[in-house]
């Protein structure tokens, strides 16, 4: 051992702190809880064990990566009552509680055409301009434009044309 070489690291695992690096629109959501003094409630998974931990969001980061187009919360796991504890630099993945909508229209992105939807109404398709409120990997939340119980088509998207006549089949277990 040399002078001012480290002998050996210390680590205090009763309470781990995890970085997680989150996409700039949830970011901003998760930043306004944390500072209106909420704590929004973190499920940790290590998908190779199946074991999972709770935590807690503690903090924001207060900068930005550029690159990544992404902004970092620190989630804090307590682990002095926990029997298989999270120890760290475990690889995990993260979910975080967040506002809960309702009477929400979602739809895959994949039936949106330039900001438009076909709508299948009395057999005939209708060709209908929507509003998208936020997208979500490949959904879209709708703003405006569609109202609870339409019937938009989902295939054929490529030959189907505004007042073409159609068959409504629903598939299986819908109404």
């Amino acid at each position: 051992v040399r002078v001012g070489e480290p002998l050996l690291r210390l680590t205090d695992t009763s309470r781990v702190e995890i970085p997680v690096a989150l996409p700039m629109s949830d970011f901003a959501r998760i930043q306004e809880m944390v500072q209106r003094k909420e704590r929004p409630r973190v499920r940790l998974l290590h998908e190779s064990t199946g074991n999972s931990w709770e935590g807690v969001v503690e903090r924001v980061s207060p900068e930005a990566d550029e690159l990544t187009r992404t902004a970092t919360v620190y989630v804090v796991v307590d682990n002095t009552d926990k029997a298989k504890p999270l120890l760290p630099k475990n690889h995990v993945v993260a979910r975080i509680e967040g506002p809960m909508h309702e009477g929400l229209i979602v739809l895959p992105r994949d039936a949106i055409r330039d900001n438009r939807v076909f709508v299948a109404k009395n057999n005939l398709v209708e060709l209908r301009t929507i509003k998208i409120k936020r997208t979500l990997q490949n959904l879209a939340i709708i703003e405006s434009g569609l109202t609870a119980g339409e019937y938009v088509v989902m295939t054929n998207l490529d030959v189907i044309h505004q007042g073409a006549n159609i068959k409504i089949r629903l598939h299986r277990g819908l109404d």
